[in-house]
């Protein structure tokens, strides 16, 4: 289970930093670098990829944190019941008078039938 865990932690943190440093990162260095007209250190590649890492980090618990509170909220909202007793009581009282206007009409469909092949 850790090692499941630890392997997707590992694969959403990639997918954000990968993107940061690749994208963000590239485009900060490379705009500091014409702006001073000057090549940059090696080592600031190194900083900033760091200093993305957190940032990447940060982005994975974001995006846990988002999914937690969506489904608390779903669970939230299943929880409270659809109809109060009164309105449960008065759909009872509907289910119950359909059910003995539908038990009529199949009664009296029956006796039609019936009078059609005495008839018939």
């Amino acid at each position: 289970m850790l090692r499941n865990d630890l392997k997707t932690y590992t694969r959403v943190l990639w997918k954000h930093w990968k993107a940061l440093v690749s994208g963000v990162g590239s485009i900060l260095l490379g705009g500091v670098s014409a702006y001073l007209k000057i090549p940059l250190p090696y080592w600031s590649f190194w900083i900033v990829a760091i200093g993305f890492f957190f940032v990447a980090s940060f982005l994975v618990w974001r995006d846990e944190s988002q999914a937690r509170h969506a489904a608390e909220s779903e669970l939230a909202r299943l929880r409270v019941p659809k109809y109060t007793a009164d309105r449960m009581r008065l759909a009872h009282a509907d289910l119950d008078r359909l059910g003995k206007v539908g038990s009529t009409v199949a009664q009296s469909s029956s006796a039609r039938v019936a009078r059609e092949r005495t008839n018939g």
